[in-house]
């Protein structure tokens, strides 16, 4: 493997892990339960874990949802799994 896959593998898993962060921060604000979010989604509370942890590439739709169900922008999402941990930090400030 490549020095430069290797970056764009750890620069993904990053993405993933802001993104979870948010959704995390974003439901416990929302005062949801991982299994209220799963039921919600129509997944399971271990897809919302991994989710949570980073785990898991969502689609297109499943940002829409999750954006919708927290009542949140879907641009907030997308922003943070473009930008990654940095914007999350950021944003928190």
């Amino acid at each position: 493997m490549t020095s430069r896959k290797r970056q764009d593998q750890r620069g993904e898993a990053e993405r993933r892990y802001a993104l979870g962060m948010e959704i995390q921060f974003r439901r416990a604000a929302a005062r949801m339960t991982q299994t209220q979010l799963a039921d919600a989604m129509g997944r399971s509370q271990e897809w919302v874990s991994r989710v949570e942890t980073g785990d898991v590439t969502l689609s297109a739709f499943e940002y829409e949802r999750l954006a919708h169900i927290l009542r949140i922008s879907p641009h907030v999402l997308t922003e943070i799994a473009w930008r990654g941990l940095d914007k999350w930090v950021h944003s928190r400030d």
